[in-house]
């Protein structure tokens, strides 16, 4: 009793105080009575993160930070809506980041003491991010357009939530924590935001021809570089770097000294990449893009350039020595064969090349395979010639250890941290990697976000689109590619631009939908319009003249005096 009594006198104490004493006069609320406590909170909490990092220097740096990045992030969230986005500068970012992934060196940077390094992609994926962030929250019209473009493919942004959401998670369990979100981190810029900045940038018409602009003209930067590496037998910019851009770390230094297989001592090409296979992996989704533009370009130097382009690449992918890159070659001709034969029989149904190609296809892709097993330049192409026998083991043994290792911690063992949980030399398994880092529910989501946009891709692509939307054809092989090179190749050089891809793919599927309905609206008003003009002459009414509506009602008086009623 005595508690409850002191309670209520408490709460009418609180009460009191909240009426105002006169009339244009309150009492202060909590902020400002207790300002001077909130104060000193926050010098204690400055003063305390100061101590901590000048004692820890950089081991707990992102911890540190990640309270600032919140900070920042509300600031932007709380800006007002003022309606208009900065969509245009949006796009040129993304095609600075699929520029700088591909043509520059990420081991080539800026190297401060005691921070991190800063590389071209942080400088430009950093910016990409806040702009993506404040569009979000100044345009209402920018929300809805992303939005409505997502739902072209839904179940490839829930995919991907849920993917974040479990890589996040996978933090707190990690075996390193500091680590795990140092790469979780790395991911959302590299990752998470390339994909969601390509799918608004992508709704433009003409900008999917810029990409596989972009993208063939990289190609032929890249294996022109390659083709001069091949020939100087080590990397073109080793020994000439300057000191700002030279990064002392044994990595990096191991990747300037180059590459050569132990067995043949044959040199491997890298080019802009950090290995041979990066290298190969890049011009197996560049291979469709190429094709495009030699079977379908409008201008015959255009064509020239891309069927000259084949053979160069074809020769680059042997000096990597890579044999899955052959393979993702081979599997782009003919998958890209495959499209255009039924393109041009659709197109051309009298011609009888289409028809060919239709009919001779599956005897063509088998005779090929027959060819990879008694054809000794192509089988030493793509199965090898022996020297690889120590790769195939150690994959091999890579399966055996790691599934296992999935199988007793399905939820995964912490971002980054599959090398050191398999516990052996390499891991080239990407599936295996994503199993160990972020468990069945990643490795779950992660690729049947991209299985769902390729069969989005191809429902789509299959009736031919003419124009631009034709460039779903090579966005869709891209992708198949990705996920068969990930089999051999567990790097993540490259996917930054695969989620860019795979965005853009997303992009495309909603521009696709939105010309079919804006396809059938037009038809349906031509057949109305038709339907009109053909009806008779005297059901029309003619122009300027009001026609009086028809009444089934007989006037009232004569309704009654007929029935021998009295009005």
């Amino acid at each position: 009793m005595k508690i409850a009594g002191r309670f209520s006198r408490r709460r009418k104490k609180r009460a009191a105080i909240a009426r105002p004493i006169l009339g244009s006069y309150t009492s202060p609320g909590f902020w400002q009575r207790h300002r001077i406590k909130l104060l000193l909170l926050v010098g204690f909490y400055s003063w305390f993160v100061g101590m901590f990092f000048a004692v820890t220097t950089t081991y707990f740096l992102v911890p540190l930070v990640a309270p600032l990045a919140l900070i920042a992030t509300l600031v932007i969230w709380l800006l007002p809506d003022v309606g208009k986005a900065p969509t245009k500068t949006i796009s040129n970012f993304v095609f600075a980041f699929v520029i700088v992934v591909l043509c520059w060196p990420n081991y080539i940077g800026i190297d401060f003491p005691g921070l991190p390094w800063i590389t071209m992609i942080r400088l430009v994926a950093l910016p990409l991010c806040v702009l993506l962030l404040v569009s979000l929250s100044i345009s209402a019209q920018f929300r809805h357009e992303m939005a409505e473009t997502l739902a072209a493919a839904k179940a490839v942004p829930w995919m991907l939530a849920g993917f974040i959401g479990v890589a996040f998670c996978s933090i707190f369990w990690s075996t390193d924590v500091g680590y795990s979100a140092n790469k979780f981190s790395v991911a959302v810029f590299s990752w998470f935001v390339p994909f969601f900045a390509a799918v608004y940038a992508f709704r433009t018409p003409g900008r999917l021809t810029w990409l596989g602009r972009t993208m063939f003209g990289i190609t032929i930067f890249v294996c022109l570089i390659g083709l001069v590496e091949n020939h100087m037998q080590k990397v073109l910019w080793s020994g000439h770097l300057p000191k700002l851009l030279s990064i002392q770390d044994p990595a990096v230094l191991s990747l300037l000294a180059g590459t050569v297989r132990s067995v043949t001592g044959k040199y491997r090409v890298i080019a802009t990449f950090a290995n041979a296979l990066n290298l190969a992996e890049f011009l197996g989704l560049a291979m469709p893009f190429v094709l495009h533009f030699m079977l379908i370009a409008n201008r015959w130097y255009k064509r020239v350039i891309a069927g000259a382009t084949i053979p160069l690449m074809f020769a680059v992918v042997s000096f990597t020595d890579s044999r899955m890159g052959m393979i993702n070659m081979f599997v782009a001709i003919m998958l890209y064969v495959f499209f255009w034969s039924m393109r041009y029989r659709q197109k051309n149904p009298e011609s009888p090349i289409g028809t060919g190609l239709l009919v001779s296809y599956p005897l063509g892709a088998f005779a090929f395979f027959l060819s990879t097993f008694f054809v000794g330049k192509i089988r030493h192409l793509v199965w090898g010639d022996g020297s690889q026998q120590g790769s195939n083991d150690m994959r091999v043994l890579q399966i055996h250890t790691g599934v296992p290792k999935i199988l007793d911690r399905p939820w995964g063992w912490g971002m980054g941290r599959a090398p050191e949980t398999l516990a052996l030399d390499s891991i080239d398994n990407f599936y295996l990697t994503v199993g160990l880092e972020y468990g069945l529910p990643g490795l779950v989501l992660f690729f049947g976000m991209f299985g769902v946009a390729i069969w989005n891709g191809v429902k789509r692509a299959i009736t031919f689109p003419r124009g631009e939307l034709g460039m779903m054809v090579p966005l869709v092989i891209a992708l198949v590619n990705f996920m068969m090179v990930k089999m051999t190749l567990s790097q993540q050089d490259s996917h930054g631009v695969v989620f860019v891809l795979l965005g853009a793919l997303v992009a495309a599927c909603w521009r696709f939908d939105e010309e079919k309905r804006a396809t059938a609206a037009a038809a349906d008003a031509a057949a109305a319009e038709a339907a009109q003009a053909s009806a008779p002459a005297a059901a029309r009414p003619s122009p300027g003249r009001a026609v009086p509506a028809r009444s089934n009602a007989r006037p009232r008086i004569a309704i009654r005096a007929r029935a021998g009623l009295p009005d």
